[in-house]
């Protein structure tokens, strides 16, 4: 599997992917607002960055149990 994007490359360190979340936004319908692309394509066997594109992104799973509550449950996760 690979990614072939316009984009430009989400394979970035915590620090930097919060920098582009903050970053003055443009009017363009490309990253960050940009007017142009950035082309990018990845195929290689990387690991996946621990950045903030990935916050919650991941499924999880729990199972419920007699006398839970929404707020017990939301304590837990």
């Amino acid at each position: 599997m690979g990614y072939v994007g316009n984009n430009g490359t989400m394979d970035t360190s915590y620090v930097s992917s919060i920098a582009n979340r903050t970053a003055s936004q443009g009017t363009g319908a490309f990253n960050n607002g940009s007017s142009s692309s950035t082309s990018f394509a990845d195929f290689d066997l990387a690991y996946d960055a621990l950045n903030s594109y990935a916050q919650g992104s991941d499924g999880g799973m729990y199972v419920v149990q007699t006398g839970d509550t929404l707020q017990s449950i939301a304590a837990n996760l």
